[in-house]
């Protein structure tokens, strides 16, 4: 009974409210005529947008900073846009660093080190609802070409930006709980923002915080495991199927010159075994966030 609490205040925490909206590809040029500012969601080294300028006249974006669209990076495929910064100079920025909405994290504010991760990590369950339900609207392969149109599938991008972000964090907090990073190296690597934090942020982003807090990175980092789980069972279910209709296939050959009733027993068996199989998946994929998403909560994390 306390476990269906757990999982129903669970569910009922998470809101509507986006944190993190994957830019697409498709939505570049919208972007440019709307002259939209967009938020950056991880580290991402840019270049100034004139080709005149010279390569090490790079600077680096931080969640924290916003970016307003000017016009497009063009290639074959649109994986950068033009977009300028507090410095008013245009710069070639990727997509994938980029967010609609803000993060509920960022590097620029002043914070504590566990405001700082909890941050990190609180929309990471609401954001693998969104990728498990574009799976399953796919039967858990999404085509990386839209059928209708025959361009990129907004699903496919989309898909993609969510796991990658999650991938992310994961890194980070892996690196927090788990990193033997000297101090220094971080101080060197991350001096555009980190000198202006506190200690203990220092300490703990390099690896070095207490024992207590160590071992709640490493509890989120499990947590953070099981959610990148899902796209293996995913997998899991698609060679599933396809294992089925094979065997379905087979099944009518082999069985073809038996009696009809004795023919049906046996391919029934057959297929019993896989959806047995396929149901267990299934029960798996629809439990994990929510597992996930209680477990974050017990560690005082106001996840969505």
């Amino acid at each position: 009974m306390r476990n269906v609490i757990v999982i129903a205040l669970a569910l009922s925490s998470a809101t509507t409210h986006a944190r993190f909206e994957p830019v697409l590809r498709r939505l570049v040029p919208e972007l440019e005529a709307r002259k939209t500012k967009l938020y950056v969601m991880r580290p991402c080294d840019v270049y100034p947008a004139d080709p005149g300028k010279r390569r090490e006249a790079r600077r680096r974006l931080l969640p924290g900073d916003r970016v307003q669209v000017t016009g497009g990076f063009r290639r074959p495929m649109t994986t950068s846009l033009v977009a300028i910064a507090d410095d008013r100079i245009p710069y070639r920025v990727k997509i994938s660093c980029l967010s609609r909405a803000a993060p509920d994290y960022s590097y620029r504010a002043r914070r504590t080190f566990k405001s700082f991760y909890h941050g990190l990590v609180r929309d990471l369950p609401r954001l693998m609802e969104r990728y498990l339900t574009l799976m399953q609207k796919h039967n858990c392969h999404v085509p990386v070409t839209d059928p209708a149109t025959r361009k990129m599938s907004d699903d496919w991008d989309r898909t993609h930006a969510l796991l990658d972000h999650v991938k992310w964090v994961r890194g980070q907090v892996f690196y927090m709980a788990y990193s033997g990073r000297s101090e220094r190296t971080v101080l060197r690597k991350e001096a555009d923002w980190i000198t202006k934090q506190s200690e203990e942020l220092i300490r703990g982003f390099s690896g070095d915080s207490p024992k207590e807090v160590k071992e709640e990175l490493k509890k989120i980092y499990l947590l953070l495991n099981r959610l990148m789980s899902l796209p293996g069972i995913c997998g899991q279910l698609r060679r599933l199927d396809v294992q089925a209709a094979r065997a379905k296939l087979d099944g009518e050959k082999q069985y073809k010159d038996l009696d009809p009733a004795h023919r049906v027993r046996l391919q029934s068996e057959e297929s019993a075994k896989y959806h047995s199989q396929q149901a267990e998946l299934r029960t798996r994929l629809h439990t994990v966030v929510v597992e996930v998403r209680s477990g974050l909560m017990a560690l005082g994390i106001k996840v969505r």
